[in-house]
């Protein structure tokens, strides 16, 4: 590795790293989808593991828990439907007593951040701005300013995204001298 002591973030969103549940489905795990390993195998190879930080923000994991417990839901009622319509003798389903999924699910996010943290990668949580920025997210809000000029202009749009912008904003303003990159 060069001797660059430079410091690199790279910032993930939540469409970069989320899980299509329509067509494969695992809901007994929780993971990112490849793009997060591409970018982590790329990083590797190159050897720029010791300058680059993986940095996924709270608002990220928050609306992953959240996208992976709504399609759960939604695929369990589809599935109850489609084999209450069909019985074939050489199969039988029956149903595991389990916790509540999001309880479920909690836990296995839990242990996929462990399994991250465990590698030769630095893999940072940012958190969700602090109430200092609030007034910078009301601002925004109330002048259609993206993201939350929306549809029709309307400004309940956005709040999330906004959310993770003062995030970044905030995480930045503490590490001034690094790069960074957001994908997006």
């Amino acid at each position: 590795m060069s001797s660059n002591n430079k410091e690199y973030f790279i910032i993930f969103d939540t469409n970069v790293l989320f899980q299509r549940y329509e067509s494969k489905a695992d809901f007994s795990s929780f993971s990112f989808n490849s793009t997060y390993d591409n970018v982590v195998n790329m990083i590797n190879q190159l050897d720029i593991y010791e300058s680059v930080n993986l940095v996924i923000p709270s608002v990220v994991w928050r609306e992953m828990e959240k996208q992976i417990i709504e399609k759960h839901d939604e695929r369990i009622v589809a599935f109850k439907k489609t084999i209450e319509k069909i019985q074939f003798p050489e199969f039988s389903i029956s149903e595991n007593l389990l916790e509540e999924y999001s309880v479920f699910i909690k836990g296995k996010i839990e242990e996929y951040k462990v399994e991250l943290s465990n590698g030769i990668n630095n893999v940072i949580e940012m958190n969700i701005a602090t109430n200092q920025r609030f007034d910078s997210i009301v601002d925004r809000a109330f002048e259609k300013k993206p993201p939350f000029e929306g549809k029709d202009k309307k400004s309940d749009k956005g709040f999330k995204d906004a959310l993770l912008w003062e995030s970044i904003f905030e995480f930045v303003s503490s590490h001034q001298e690094a790069s960074y990159v957001f994908y997006t």
